[in-house]
């Protein structure tokens, strides 16, 4: 939530955490993308590091915004696109 971020920047313990979690979702994301890659459910991705952080950052977005009463009609619109420019269906 937003606390969470206000508190991470004043407390260096939860900011730890916070770069831990956003850390470890990069990677995670990031081997997803390379395993799909290789087995080709996606074409080569020229830099799956930075879009694995662009499709995390895009994650907590929309957990945010769904949190924030956003409706589930425009969220489904922003993974839409998210999906979209993984795919390559926009560039």
């Amino acid at each position: 939530s937003i606390a969470v971020l206000t508190v991470a920047q004043h407390r260096s313990a939860h900011r730890r955490d916070l770069t831990s979690i956003l850390q470890q979702s990069d990677r995670v994301v990031t081997a997803r993308l390379a395993e799909a890659a290789a087995k080709g459910e996606l074409s080569t991705i020229k830099a799956p590091e930075e879009l694995a952080k662009v499709l995390v950052s895009v994650m907590f977005t929309l957990s945010l915004r769904a949190r924030s009463g956003t409706k589930r009609k425009e969220l489904d619109i922003i993974a839409a696109c998210a999906i979209a420019l993984v795919t390559g269906a926009i560039a």
